[in-house]
């Protein structure tokens, strides 16, 4: 459908509402721009069903239907970082009842600010990865509002790791969890009874600028601001958890903005991610870069 780079999918016998393409192999693209749907049961033919976006996406990187075929949830991995009124993580929420047209019916945004990582769905319940926000469950009984039951963070404030995915398919219930920097976490989930909120809440611990230009083509610069004179750290690594810079490591005052510039030309193109660590915050943010 001349979409862009395809990052992930998943693909199922498709057992959902849509009678046309019951039985068929479909799979659900997420591909840079665009959210995809594609009949691959001839393996010789694929036949491109539809194609769909939403306002204010930047990479649309993995998603995972609901067990009844009926509804999908997405993530993006750079709305967060690169577009100034989305400030808190974003899942987006696909009504896919008519393959041929997917419809938009939700943005969910939880209280952290963390990026979204990857995503799953088992029963009732969404498991997602979002960086230094850790493993967040979400019970989807309805499907368009989801509500957090659980977490469990595998980087504690200062620690600087990010969740990068995870495994709740286990029969015994037991969630794995990889962390960039933690390593690997085996948790028994434990829910709590589901809360409505109808703001999301913001920790008032630090401001971060987005990283600018995002993304860059050699340099690209960071401005921090923090309420609380302390500590900061700030490095870059690898899509493989590897420091590659860092930028600095000492103190900063309050309510002062300080800039860095940060040099990464001779390394090769590819997404990386700038890491600030304070006394009392810790944020991770993706950056692309361009060669």
């Amino acid at each position: 459908m001349g979409t862009g780079y395809s990052h992930d999918a998943q693909c199922v016998i498709y057992h959902g509402p849509d009678g046309a393409y019951s039985g068929r192999e479909i799979c659900f693209g997420f591909n840079e721009t665009h959210v995809t749907i594609a009949d691959v049961t001839d393996k010789a033919s694929p036949i491109a069903i539809s194609a769909a976006t939403y306002p204010n996406s930047r990479y649309i990187h993995q998603g995972w239907l609901s067990e009844d075929h009926k509804y999908l949830f997405q993530n993006d991995e750079q709305d967060e970082s690169n577009v100034p009124e989305i400030t808190n993580t974003r899942t987006l929420v696909w009504d896919v009842q008519d393959l041929d047209e997917p419809e938009l019916v939700n943005e969910y945004i939880a209280t952290t600010t963390e990026t979204d990582h990857n995503l799953y769905v088992k029963g009732n319940l969404m498991y997602q990865s979002n960086y230094g926000a850790g493993l967040r469950i979400l019970d989807i009984s309805n499907p368009t509002e989801p509500v957090e039951v659980a977490y469990f963070d595998t980087s504690p404030v200062g620690s600087g790791g990010i969740s990068w995915s995870n495994y709740p398919f286990y029969a015994s219930g037991t969630v794995a969890i990889v962390d960039t920097e933690g390593g690997l976490f085996l948790v028994s989930p434990t829910m709590s009874e589901p809360v409505a909120v109808e703001e999301p809440v913001v920790p008032v611990s630090y401001a971060v600028t987005s990283a600018y230009p995002n993304p860059f083509t050699s340099r690209f610069t960071i401005s921090v601001q923090i309420p609380d004179a302390q500590y900061v750290e700030i490095t870059v690594f690898d899509v493989l958890g590897r420091l590659v810079e860092t930028v600095y490591a000492g103190r900063l005052d309050a309510d002062v903005s300080a800039r860095f510039n940060v040099d990464l030309s001779e390394y090769r193109a590819g997404t990386y991610y700038y890491r600030i660590s304070g006394d009392n915050f810790t944020v991770s943010k993706p950056i692309v870069l361009l060669k």
